[in-house]
């Protein structure tokens, strides 16, 4: 399968023109139904140890993930991320989960070909 890069990046520059160079934080802090936190938020306010909470989602040097969930119906983005990072990492990082949810990757294709979209959206945006 091959990724839709033109797809992403006609997606990156929608969202600049509607919140303009907004922080990817800020973005994703708009939208409904999608909630951003540190590792070491998550882990406190879920009462994992930071290490199991990242076993449970994957890759221990995983800058960031995001989880998603339907609740009633709704769908719910939990975004998960390494505050130790450069603002550079921070910023990059949030804006590939920002391409994540914007593109609408539910698994239902290659991990690889979503991973290389939401980059793409990222450098772009």
């Amino acid at each position: 399968m091959i990724p839709n890069l033109e797809r992403a990046t006609s997606k990156a520059e929608m969202i600049r023109k509607l919140h303009g160079i907004a922080c990817p934080m800020t973005i994703l802090k708009k939208i409904p139904g999608v909630l951003v936190a540190s590792y070491a938020e998550t882990s406190e306010s879920v009462g994992i140890d930071r290490e199991n909470l990242l076993t449970m989602f994957g890759d221990h040097d995983q800058d960031a993930f995001t989880t998603v969930k339907i609740e009633n119906g709704k769908t719910v983005y939990l975004v998960v991320y390494n505050r130790t990072l450069t603002c550079k990492e921070t910023r990059f990082a949030l804006a590939r989960e920002l391409g994540h949810i914007v593109l609408g990757h539910d698994g239902s294709r290659p991990e690889a070909v979503r991973n290389e979209e939401a980059i793409c959206f990222a450098n772009r945006l």
